[in-house]
């Protein structure tokens, strides 16, 4: 009773929200955010603390996050890591993991950017942006209020991704610095998607 009063309330009131932080910068954004949750899921109706937090944080619309890569983790240690943290997320949000067949750079990223379509791109590159979790939480919940239903991240394999599909996406990311094995970068993405989900629902897995 209490998710189905929420999800009406929600339905009704949310596009108001979303006019007020249209044209808004970041900070405004996630102040507004979070005024917005509370009028729409007041504390009182909810069991505690965290169940509210988990209840705001789907404000705006139901994204999922796909993370599509180039062939199937075959070292045993990244095949662990990805199961450890499939687990971990799926009762916080939806993460689905999809792969396309292995092949050169161009043959990859073809087939990156036909099953990312309708997306929001992401591509996973070494010369792309090296955001911190907290900018990245920033993101995802300016995300949620502009209504993004999809959320790709695109890894390619040992050659890469094409200059195209760089292009083509929305956003180029790096985990960092260094060049990384696809098969880790899988593990450390699925980490910090963990990570960010955990700071939507108010969970203290995050260190400042």
């Amino acid at each position: 009773m209490l998710i189905r009063t929420a999800c009406q309330v929600k339905a009704c009131s949310f596009s108001v929200v979303q006019v007020l932080v249209k044209d808004a910068d970041n900070s405004l954004v996630v102040f507004l955010f979070a005024l917005g949750v509370d009028l729409l899921f007041p504390r009182q109706y909810a069991e505690d603390e965290l169940t509210w937090r988990r209840m705001c944080c789907t404000v705006g619309v139901d994204m999922d996050f796909r993370i599509i890569a180039a062939a199937r983790p075959s070292i045993a240690y990244a095949r662990d890591g990805v199961k450890f943290f499939e687990e971990r997320l799926r009762p916080l949000g939806k993460v689905e993991l999809r792969y396309v067949k292995a092949g050169d750079s161009e043959a990859v990223s073809a087939r990156l950017l036909e099953a990312s379509e309708g997306c929001l791109r992401i591509a996973m590159d070494e010369r792309g942006e090296n955001w911190t979790t907290r900018e990245f939480e920033s993101r995802v919940r300016r995300w949620q209020l502009q209504s993004v239903k999809h959320v790709a991240f695109l890894i390619g394999a040992a050659d890469g991704h094409t200059p195209a599909l760089r292009a083509a996406c929305d956003h180029v990311l790096c985990l960092g610095r260094h060049t990384m094995q696809h098969e880790l970068a899988l593990v450390v993405l699925l980490e910090q998607i963990y990570r960010v989900h955990t700071l939507l629902a108010g969970s203290p897995y995050h260190r400042d």
